[in-house]
């Protein structure tokens, strides 16, 4: 039975995945390894590859950092949503800044 977030999906989030899952397994045939010596070398099963490698977006994004870890792939993960590379967040955050920041007082010093 499929959930209701599955049927409301956004198509260029499923493009996404499916990019991402045809990478992996080309990633793996690079390798040389069958779907089930993947499945094995992951700890996951043979059909949890096979929907990952098709960007089902019920393979949790544990089984997609764990299958990068297998094929040695796992090095930029933490480049994810960086701080840095939030362009949005920033937008945001310039816009909530306050025009004029006022000077500390003496008094508000000594009590730093």
């Amino acid at each position: 039975m499929k959930s209701k977030l599955l049927d409301s999906f956004p198509p260029k989030l499923k493009k996404q995945l499916q990019t991402i899952g045809a990478n992996l397994k080309a990633a793996r045939k690079k390798r040389k390894f069958s779907i089930d010596e993947m499945a094995l070398r992951a700890q996951v099963s043979y059909d949890t590859i096979s929907r990952a490698e098709k960007g089902d977006p019920s393979v949790s994004f544990g089984i997609y950092a764990q299958i990068l870890s297998v094929l040695g792939l796992s090095k930029d993960l933490d480049l994810i949503a960086t701080p840095e590379t939030d362009e949005l967040g920033s937008i945001l955050m310039e816009q909530t800044l306050p025009e004029r920041i006022r000077r500390i007082s003496n008094r508000t010093k000594a009590k730093l």
